[in-house]
């Protein structure tokens, strides 16, 4: 029982997973001798952007999806939601003539965080 249940669970897994089609959300081409992040919010919430320190957005809201042209190179990315305690911090990484997708969520354990996956296309 215990193996039908692991077979069944990553059946489940793969459907998900080749459902998820991230490249085709965006016709975006990052201009020449930049790359580019996209910011999925499926949060559910609005919150503050800041790219290495300095705000992007007064407020990204739920189902928004912007993109930020930037140079090849690491930045830090922090979230923070309007009127909550929700936040993020992390590294993401920019590549030359490529799209880097965040795809943001509320983190279904800590209510205190944002849950984010970051792919590059």
């Amino acid at each position: 029982m215990k193996q039908f249940r692991a077979w069944l669970m990553l059946a489940v897994l793969a459907v998900v997973a080749a459902g998820c089609s991230w490249s085709s959300d965006s016709k975006h081409v990052p201009p020449e001798g930049m790359g580019s992040i996209l910011l999925i919010n499926n949060s559910g919430t609005s919150f503050n952007l800041t790219i290495n320190g300095i705000i992007t957005t007064e407020a990204t809201s739920p189902d928004a999806n912007p993109t930020y042209d930037l140079r090849p190179g690491t930045y830090i990315i922090t979230l923070e939601q309007i009127g909550g305690t929700r936040r993020w911090t992390g590294g993401v990484n920019v590549q030359l003539g490529r799209l880097t997708y965040m795809d943001v969520a509320s983190d279904p354990v800590n209510p205190a965080l944002y849950d984010v996956v970051t792919m590059v296309d």
